[in-house]
């Protein structure tokens, strides 16, 4: 195995999720590369630091005794099965992504329902779930023949290319949420060759500034443009932690665009031209916000 085959492992490798053939060959890997062994230090560490913090938490935990029946009565009646619906014909990604990297669905259906059992006391906070369960965002491709839903995601409106390179279709999406003080959603869109360019849009945490670099304009946006801003995607991964990454890109020569929607940071990584990325920058437009049930795909 090699950088780009073990570092999407290394959640599950840790949580002895993996096959005893890939274990091996993870192991085997890990015996060689620093880079790797250092993300694997840092994610056991992660998980180790939040497991300790929800234990405490749990504990000082004193949930009403109607506390499920606040969460029944909050869901919406036909709530749909899956959270992000992608209707096109290649594969979809979800990264279901925490500070400490991926969980199973099973452990997210457990954390879940620690969550709302914590925050169904606190009335600030579950009038914000209310929200957060009933809420979606949808957008078409800009040749109308893909259509793609996020639901619960409500720190900002993000945003959709409505301009794509010829050839580039949308890959893939996925959020990640530190709850309350940052969340981010992913856009991956890519075409065949290798060329790619991922939008990382964010708003809290560490999203309040811009690195240094090229001073460019998106639109009436100053933004930071840099070259070469990782030339491999263990390069990109320690620059950049959390990003997913899908490992037939060529990440020798990604570019970092950067800059602000009012308090929304936006980046994207690419191994487009600059002038090529400020075109799709500039395209940049609100995904559809509804309430309720999931959007269908328009006719």
């Amino acid at each position: 195995m090699n950088c780009r085959e073990v570092l999407p492992r290394i959640n599950a490798y840790l949580d002895d999720e993996v096959s005893p053939s890939e274990k091996k060959l993870i192991q085997a890997h890990l015996a060689t590369c620093q880079s790797c062994q250092q993300e694997l230090g840092a994610q056991n560490q992660l998980q180790n630091t939040l497991r300790q913090h929800l234990l405490a938490r749990a504990a000082q935990a004193a949930p009403s005794p109607q506390a499920w029946e606040l969460i029944q009565a909050a869901l919406p009646a036909n709530l749909p099965g899956d959270a992000i619906q992608k209707k096109r014909r290649l594969p979809f990604y979800l990264p279901i992504r925490l500070p400490f990297g991926s969980l199973t669905l099973q452990k997210v259906g457990l954390a879940l329902l620690i969550v709302l059992a914590l925050v169904a006391t606190v009335p600030s906070v579950w009038a914000r779930m209310e929200s957060w369960v009933g809420t979606w965002f949808s957008f078409s491709s800009p040749d109308g023949e893909s259509f793609s839903a996020i639901g619960g995601f409500t720190a900002f409106t993000p945003y959709h290319a409505t301009y794509l390179p010829n050839g580039f279709q949308n890959s893939g999406m996925g959020t990640a949420t530190a709850w309350p003080d940052y969340e981010a959603l992913e856009l991956t869109y890519d075409r065949k060759g290798g060329q790619f360019f991922t939008l990382l849009e964010s708003i809290g945490g560490n999203a309040r500034a811009l690195p240094s670099g090229e001073i460019v304009q998106v639109g009436e946006s100053q933004a930071v443009f840099i070259h070469d801003f990782a030339t491999s995607s263990t390069d990109l991964i320690t620059k950049k932690p959390g990003l997913s990454i899908v490992t037939n890109f060529d990440y020798t020569n990604t570019n970092l665009l950067a800059w602000f929607i009012g308090e929304v940071k936006v980046e994207m990584f690419s191994n487009l031209s600059q002038a090529e990325m400020l075109k799709i920058a500039a395209s940049l437009a609100p995904m559809q916000a509804s309430e309720g049930e999931q959007p269908p795909a328009p006719h």
